[in-house]
Protein backbone atom coordinates (compact mmCIF):
# COMPACT_ATOMS: atom_id res chain seq x y z
CA UNK A 1 0.00 0.00 0.00
CA UNK A 2 1.60 3.55 -1.29
CA UNK A 3 0.93 6.11 1.54
CA UNK A 4 1.66 9.58 0.31
CA UNK A 5 4.04 11.90 2.66
CA UNK A 6 3.59 15.61 3.27
CA UNK A 7 6.72 17.46 2.29
CA UNK A 8 7.08 19.33 6.15
CA UNK A 9 9.67 16.63 7.89
CA UNK A 10 7.73 17.26 10.99
CA UNK A 11 4.74 16.09 9.46
CA UNK A 12 6.17 13.38 7.87
CA UNK A 13 7.93 11.69 10.69
CA UNK A 14 4.10 12.07 12.50
CA UNK A 15 2.70 10.38 9.68
CA UNK A 16 4.78 7.38 9.13
CA UNK A 17 5.09 7.39 13.56
CA UNK A 18 1.77 6.71 13.08
CA UNK A 19 1.51 4.16 10.10
CA UNK A 20 4.03 2.23 12.35
CA UNK A 21 1.55 1.79 15.37
CA UNK A 22 -1.43 1.79 13.67
CA UNK A 23 -0.86 -0.04 9.88
CA UNK A 24 -4.55 -0.87 9.20
CA UNK A 25 -5.67 1.20 6.65
CA UNK A 26 -9.41 1.64 8.39
CA UNK A 27 -7.59 2.95 11.47
CA UNK A 28 -7.06 6.21 9.95
CA UNK A 29 -9.34 7.98 12.99
CA UNK A 30 -6.03 6.61 15.40
CA UNK A 31 -3.78 7.40 13.35
CA UNK A 32 -5.28 11.17 13.29
CA UNK A 33 -5.85 10.93 16.83
CA UNK A 34 -1.96 9.80 17.50
CA UNK A 35 -0.39 13.02 15.35
CA UNK A 36 -2.91 15.65 17.50
CA UNK A 37 -2.08 14.09 20.80
CA UNK A 38 1.55 14.24 20.25
CA UNK A 39 1.47 17.95 18.77
CA UNK A 40 -0.14 18.74 22.14
CA UNK A 41 2.32 17.12 24.33
CA UNK A 42 5.17 19.46 22.22
CA UNK A 43 3.21 22.33 22.80
CA UNK A 44 3.08 21.63 26.94
CA UNK A 45 6.52 20.75 26.27
CA UNK A 46 7.51 24.33 24.66
CA UNK A 47 5.45 26.18 27.28
CA UNK A 48 7.04 24.18 30.21
CA UNK A 49 10.50 24.93 29.05
CA UNK A 50 9.43 28.13 28.89
CA UNK A 51 8.65 28.42 32.00
CA UNK A 52 5.26 29.01 31.09
CA UNK A 53 2.62 27.48 33.87
CA UNK A 54 0.10 24.77 32.35
CA UNK A 55 -2.82 24.63 34.10
CA UNK A 56 -5.28 22.05 32.50
CA UNK A 57 -7.78 23.42 34.91
CA UNK A 58 -7.88 26.72 33.39
CA UNK A 59 -8.97 25.27 29.68
CA UNK A 60 -6.69 28.14 27.84
CA UNK A 61 -5.92 25.58 25.08
CA UNK A 62 -8.34 24.26 23.22
CA UNK A 63 -8.08 21.63 20.00
CA UNK A 64 -9.50 22.62 16.76
CA UNK A 65 -9.58 21.30 13.24
CA UNK A 66 -7.06 22.58 10.56
CA UNK A 67 -7.23 21.20 7.44
CA UNK A 68 -6.31 17.38 8.11
CA UNK A 69 -4.67 18.08 11.24
CA UNK A 70 -5.79 18.65 14.29
CA UNK A 71 -3.98 21.30 16.37
CA UNK A 72 -3.81 22.97 19.85
CA UNK A 73 -4.61 26.72 20.10
CA UNK A 74 -4.32 29.54 22.63
CA UNK A 75 -8.08 30.63 23.09
CA UNK A 76 -9.23 33.55 25.68
CA UNK A 77 -11.36 31.34 28.53
CA UNK A 78 -14.15 33.95 28.55
CA UNK A 79 -14.76 32.84 24.89
CA UNK A 80 -14.81 28.88 25.30
CA UNK A 81 -18.20 27.90 25.91
CA UNK A 82 -19.49 24.33 27.93
CA UNK A 83 -19.70 21.87 24.99
CA UNK A 84 -15.98 23.15 23.88
CA UNK A 85 -14.03 22.05 26.46
CA UNK A 86 -11.44 20.04 26.38
CA UNK A 87 -12.87 18.08 23.12
CA UNK A 88 -11.78 16.98 19.83
CA UNK A 89 -13.19 16.16 16.58
CA UNK A 90 -11.98 13.23 14.85
CA UNK A 91 -13.09 12.32 11.52
CA UNK A 92 -16.97 13.33 11.65
CA UNK A 93 -19.48 15.22 14.34
CA UNK A 94 -20.30 11.37 15.44
CA UNK A 95 -16.84 10.84 16.78
CA UNK A 96 -16.41 13.11 19.33
CA UNK A 97 -13.07 12.12 21.64
CA UNK A 98 -12.85 13.38 25.16
CA UNK A 99 -8.91 14.40 25.90
CA UNK A 100 -7.68 13.86 29.48
CA UNK A 101 -5.57 16.59 31.34
CA UNK A 102 -2.59 14.29 30.93
CA UNK A 103 -2.19 13.67 26.91
CA UNK A 104 0.99 11.00 27.04
CA UNK A 105 -0.81 9.19 30.23
CA UNK A 106 -3.99 9.34 27.70
CA UNK A 107 -2.23 7.81 24.89
CA UNK A 108 -0.19 5.12 27.18
CA UNK A 109 -3.58 3.87 28.18
CA UNK A 110 -4.42 3.32 25.04
CA UNK A 111 -2.34 0.09 25.02
CA UNK A 112 0.59 2.04 23.65
CA UNK A 113 2.85 0.27 24.84
CA UNK A 114 1.70 -3.29 23.54
CA UNK A 115 2.05 -1.11 20.09
CA UNK A 116 5.30 -0.74 20.79
CA UNK A 117 5.96 -4.35 21.89
CA UNK A 118 4.51 -5.45 18.69
CA UNK A 119 6.50 -3.06 16.36
CA UNK A 120 9.88 -3.95 18.61
CA UNK A 121 9.04 -7.15 18.19
CA UNK A 122 8.24 -7.03 14.55
CA UNK A 123 11.42 -5.30 13.80
CA UNK A 124 13.94 -7.29 15.73
CA UNK A 125 12.49 -10.57 13.71
CA UNK A 126 13.42 -8.82 10.30
CA UNK A 127 16.81 -7.95 11.75
CA UNK A 128 17.45 -10.68 13.50
CA UNK A 129 16.70 -13.29 10.37
CA UNK A 130 19.01 -10.67 8.37
CA UNK A 131 22.30 -11.08 10.90
CA UNK A 132 21.78 -15.01 10.62
CA UNK A 133 22.00 -14.93 6.74
CA UNK A 134 25.35 -15.49 6.03
CA UNK A 135 28.54 -17.15 3.89
CA UNK A 136 28.10 -20.64 5.69
CA UNK A 137 25.81 -23.20 4.46
CA UNK A 138 23.27 -23.04 7.39
CA UNK A 139 19.84 -23.91 6.46
CA UNK A 140 17.54 -25.00 10.63
CA UNK A 141 17.42 -21.77 12.39
CA UNK A 142 18.13 -19.16 9.72
CA UNK A 143 14.89 -18.27 8.88
CA UNK A 144 11.55 -16.61 10.19
CA UNK A 145 11.30 -19.06 12.96
CA UNK A 146 14.72 -18.95 13.65
CA UNK A 147 14.62 -15.46 14.10
CA UNK A 148 11.35 -15.94 16.45
CA UNK A 149 12.66 -18.37 18.91
CA UNK A 150 15.62 -15.73 18.96
CA UNK A 151 13.34 -13.12 19.79
CA UNK A 152 12.00 -15.00 22.38
CA UNK A 153 14.48 -15.66 24.04
CA UNK A 154 15.91 -11.96 23.75
CA UNK A 155 12.20 -10.23 24.84
CA UNK A 156 11.07 -12.71 27.41
CA UNK A 157 7.55 -13.08 25.38
CA UNK A 158 5.95 -16.17 24.96
CA UNK A 159 6.77 -17.90 20.84
CA UNK A 160 2.69 -18.28 20.59
CA UNK A 161 2.58 -14.04 20.88
CA UNK A 162 5.76 -13.81 19.01
CA UNK A 163 4.17 -14.97 16.25
CA UNK A 164 1.17 -13.17 16.91
CA UNK A 165 2.31 -9.36 17.28
CA UNK A 166 4.65 -10.69 13.72
CA UNK A 167 1.46 -11.25 12.09
CA UNK A 168 -0.32 -7.62 13.22
CA UNK A 169 2.40 -5.81 12.31
CA UNK A 170 4.10 -7.64 9.37
CA UNK A 171 2.84 -4.40 6.75
CA UNK A 172 4.92 -2.03 9.22
CA UNK A 173 7.85 -4.52 10.56
CA UNK A 174 10.57 -2.80 8.19
CA UNK A 175 9.69 0.70 9.27
CA UNK A 176 10.24 -0.76 13.29
CA UNK A 177 13.55 -2.65 11.86
CA UNK A 178 14.73 0.80 10.47
CA UNK A 179 13.77 2.46 13.82
CA UNK A 180 15.31 0.08 15.84
CA UNK A 181 18.49 0.01 13.84
CA UNK A 182 19.29 3.80 14.23
CA UNK A 183 18.34 2.82 17.87
CA UNK A 184 21.04 0.43 18.11
CA UNK A 185 23.60 3.14 15.97
CA UNK A 186 23.28 5.74 18.62
CA UNK A 187 24.01 3.34 21.27
CA UNK A 188 26.33 1.04 22.98
CA UNK A 189 26.11 -2.03 22.38
CA UNK A 190 28.42 -3.58 24.51
CA UNK A 191 25.54 -5.28 27.12
CA UNK A 192 24.55 -8.35 27.80
CA UNK A 193 21.47 -10.61 27.17
CA UNK A 194 18.99 -8.26 28.85
CA UNK A 195 19.55 -5.01 26.57
CA UNK A 196 15.71 -6.20 24.88
CA UNK A 197 13.54 -7.43 27.53
CA UNK A 198 11.15 -4.43 28.46
CA UNK A 199 12.57 -2.57 25.52
CA UNK A 200 8.91 -1.20 24.83
CA UNK A 201 8.48 0.44 28.43
CA UNK A 202 11.36 2.29 27.19
CA UNK A 203 10.75 4.06 24.21
CA UNK A 204 9.14 7.41 24.27
CA UNK A 205 5.38 7.98 23.37
CA UNK A 206 7.15 10.82 20.48
CA UNK A 207 9.30 8.44 19.12
CA UNK A 208 9.84 9.96 16.31
CA UNK A 209 10.92 13.73 17.26
CA UNK A 210 14.44 13.71 16.57
CA UNK A 211 14.21 11.00 13.62
CA UNK A 212 15.48 11.74 9.98
CA UNK A 213 12.55 10.93 8.02
CA UNK A 214 14.59 10.39 4.68
CA UNK A 215 17.07 8.05 6.74
CA UNK A 216 14.23 5.92 8.27
CA UNK A 217 12.86 5.71 4.68
CA UNK A 218 16.05 4.92 3.20
CA UNK A 219 16.58 1.74 5.75
CA UNK A 220 13.15 1.48 5.48
CA UNK A 221 13.51 0.19 1.91
CA UNK A 222 16.02 -1.99 2.37
CA UNK A 223 14.73 -3.87 5.17
CA UNK A 224 11.50 -4.03 2.83
CA UNK A 225 13.53 -5.48 -0.19
CA UNK A 226 15.35 -8.11 2.09
CA UNK A 227 11.80 -9.19 3.85
CA UNK A 228 10.77 -10.08 0.46
CA UNK A 229 13.68 -11.25 -1.09
CA UNK A 230 14.48 -14.80 -0.73
CA UNK A 231 16.64 -15.81 2.20
CA UNK A 232 19.03 -18.89 2.90
CA UNK A 233 16.25 -21.35 4.02
CA UNK A 234 14.17 -20.97 0.10
CA UNK A 235 11.50 -18.42 1.76
CA UNK A 236 10.55 -15.15 1.72
CA UNK A 237 9.63 -13.58 5.25
CA UNK A 238 7.40 -11.07 4.10
CA UNK A 239 5.90 -12.85 0.74
CA UNK A 240 2.54 -11.73 0.47
CA UNK A 241 2.51 -9.34 2.46
CA UNK A 242 0.59 -6.15 1.92
CA UNK A 243 3.24 -4.06 3.27
CA UNK A 244 3.02 0.00 4.05
CA UNK A 245 4.97 2.35 0.89
CA UNK A 246 6.02 5.29 0.85
CA UNK A 247 8.11 7.34 -1.62
CA UNK A 248 10.96 5.78 -0.57
CA UNK A 249 14.61 7.20 -1.65
CA UNK A 250 16.26 6.75 -4.75
CA UNK A 251 19.54 5.13 -2.94
CA UNK A 252 19.59 3.46 -0.31
CA UNK A 253 21.98 0.68 1.48
CA UNK A 254 21.67 -2.46 1.42
CA UNK A 255 20.24 -3.83 5.10
CA UNK A 256 23.16 -6.34 5.45
CA UNK A 257 25.73 -3.64 5.18
CA UNK A 258 24.18 -1.64 7.76
CA UNK A 259 24.00 -3.84 10.50
CA UNK A 260 26.67 -3.53 12.65
CA UNK A 261 29.00 -6.26 14.04
CA UNK A 262 28.15 -5.37 17.44
CA UNK A 263 24.29 -6.18 17.32
CA UNK A 264 24.79 -9.21 14.98
CA UNK A 265 27.27 -10.59 18.05
CA UNK A 266 24.59 -9.96 20.25
CA UNK A 267 21.94 -11.51 17.46
CA UNK A 268 23.53 -15.03 17.45
CA UNK A 269 24.28 -15.32 21.65
CA UNK A 270 20.26 -16.55 20.96
CA UNK A 271 20.43 -18.47 17.51
CA UNK A 272 18.73 -21.89 17.78
CA UNK A 273 21.15 -24.47 17.84
CA UNK A 274 21.20 -26.13 14.45
CA UNK A 275 20.02 -29.63 13.98
CA UNK A 276 22.30 -29.69 10.89
CA UNK A 277 25.91 -29.17 10.43
CA UNK A 278 27.78 -25.75 9.22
Amino acid sequence: MLIELPEHDVSRRLTIGGWMLFPRPEDDDLRRLYRSAIQHVRVMRVLKDAGQPVDPTNQKYKWVESGDEIIAVEQDISKLTANETRSALIGSPEKIVEFFDDYENFLRRADIDLLFRKGVVSGLILLVCCAFQNKSVRRYGDGKAGAQKAVVGMTGIGLTLVREYFKDFDGVTHLWASWLLRRFLASDLGVDREMFRGMENRIPTDFMVDADSTEVLGIAKSALAFGRGEINTGISILGGVDAIEFDWPENSPDLMDVLPDGLVEVFEKFRPESKLKR
